[in-house]
């Protein structure tokens, strides 16, 4: 095959794995994916998941979608053959929209892709038009989540809405600079 046949095949493989684990856990009825609905815990596990230790401290016993996700996806399972590697197994690269299905089913996929449009256009926009650092923040922020995306489910990560809440602070903290200097303080 060559180098750059190995390379081209690689790079291939790894991004669109997550593509073909997605495929394999839709069609799989014993699946977590295709369990109860979660309405918005696997997508907003992320944020869930800061609740879980301090809650469990006082005795309160809360189940996290995204940790139980996180654990399922660490098994690696078969998704083809290979003459020369034989079985191939694999793990972990599940899609964002592996959150969003176990959320909401397809109305989710839809939906969720429909808001992220949405809000990377309104974050372009108001960059272009206003030159808001927030908004440069939270469509990089946005970037993160459509390229990565495709490798995991960066919603179910604690990491991705910390970046959040901090594009909404500058947001914040810019009004009230803007507000202050439109009064004269």
């Amino acid at each position: 095959m060559g180098l750059l046949g190995t390379l081209k095949y690689f790079a291939v493989w790894y991004h669109t794995l997550g593509f073909s684990l997605l495929d394999l856990e839709l069609n799989n009825p014993m699946s977590r994916l295709n369990d109860a609905i979660t309405f918005g815990q696997a997508s907003l596990g992320g944020i869930i998941n800061y609740f879980v230790y301090p809650l469990a401290l006082v005795g309160i016993k809360l189940e996290s979608v995204a940790m139980g996700n996180g654990i399922y996806q660490n098994y690696f399972i078969p998704i083809g053959f290979s003459e020369v590697r034989g079985t191939i197994y694999a793990n972990g690269y599940y899609t964002v929209f592996y959150s969003l299905f176990q959320d909401f089913r397809w109305p989710g996929v839809i939906g969720g892709c429909f808001f992220y449009g949405r809000l990377l256009n309104k974050s372009y926009s108001r960059y272009i038009w206003h030159g808001r650092f927030s908004s440069l923040y939270l469509l990089n922020t946005l970037m993160f989540l459509g390229l990565f995306g495709i490798f995991q489910s960066p919603l179910e990560s604690p990491g991705f809405w910390v970046a959040v809440w901090g594009a909404f602070f500058i947001a914040k903290i810019e009004s009230s600079h803007a507000g202050a200097g439109s009064h004269g303080y």
